[in-house]
């Protein structure tokens, strides 16, 4: 389902073109924590606004850019793990504001806003759900709501919308994977659907300034690889095993029931 302006979100990042891929998910984007809609209605929409109900008590100007570019980091890296290479990331135009802004929040020209920032509002977090925009039935909206209750998958898909697709994000989610028990490298192997000696060649690339140059997570002299992996062959993969595992936080996380008691109904004053 998408949403219109009827939202009214006070701030909101405007005029954005997608392509054919990005487009279907903005139209069936269904989230409690990003709206996404379309500007035009005549025909295909071509343009759509980006907002975030997280931003709505964003405290002065430079709080309000580094919430909204590190829940925008955290919205790409959930669409990269899920698409892939097809997936380039959108870019938001100026934020907007169809109310006044006696505080000057839309003239803060500090440049891109802090990534380090909390991306989710405290307080927001504590309010009751509208069933209507349930996260749970699309994967990519689902990795964002997880990232709501569990920090280590908010800080992958933090690292990954920040580093974008590399051969780096791409060592990191092994080296966040191989820390939870269960995990080793053996099994991010298994559910990439690689071979023990592929998923070396996978490593032994990721680790070889030779053969990767800037791309390399470590500097140095080295030479190539025997048997090297090009990004293009181990980004599948690898996603693959991160998602693998990302969905297993989430069943951890019991998201259904979560979300069934954040967007249930709130009994009356005076009833029980």
């Amino acid at each position: 389902m998408a949403y219109s302006r009827d939202a009214n979100p006070p701030w909101f990042w405007y005029d954005f073109t997608p392509d054919a891929l990005v487009r279907g998910v903005c139209e069936n984007f269904s989230s409690p924590d990003i709206f996404i809609w379309p500007e035009d209605s005549d025909g295909v929409p071509n343009w759509f606004s980006w907002a975030s109900p997280h931003l709505n008590d964003a405290p002065d100007a430079e709080a309000l850019a580094g919430r909204q570019a590190a829940l925008k980091a955290v919205f790409d890296g959930a669409m990269l793990l899920v698409l892939g290479l097809k997936y380039v990331p959108i870019r938001l135009q100026l934020a907007a504001s169809d109310r006044d802004d006696p505080n000057g929040i839309l003239r803060w020209h500090g440049g891109k806003g802090d990534v380090t920032r909390a991306p989710f509002s405290s307080a927001y977090l504590a309010q009751h759900a509208d069933p209507l925009r349930n996260p749970l039935n699309n994967e990519i909206t689902k990795l964002i709501f997880l990232a709501r209750f569990d920090p280590l998958a908010k800080d992958m898909l933090l690292y990954v919308g920040v580093q974008g697709p590399t051969y780096i994000s791409l060592y990191a989610l092994t080296d966040w994977m191989t820390q939870r028990p269960g995990w080793d490298k053996n099994r991010v192997a298994s559910e990439a659907g690689l071979s023990k000696s592929r998923y070396n060649d996978f490593t032994a690339t990721a680790n070889n300034p030779a053969y990767l140059g800037p791309f390399c997570r470590h500097g140095g002299i080295d030479t190539p690889p025997k048997r090297p992996m090009p990004y293009e062959d181990a980004e599948g993969p690898i996603r693959t095993a991160a998602r693998a595992f990302l969905d297993e936080l989430a069943s951890d996380a019991d998201l259904d029931e979560k979300w069934r008691l954040m967007s249930q109904p709130k009994p009356k004053s005076g009833t029980s």
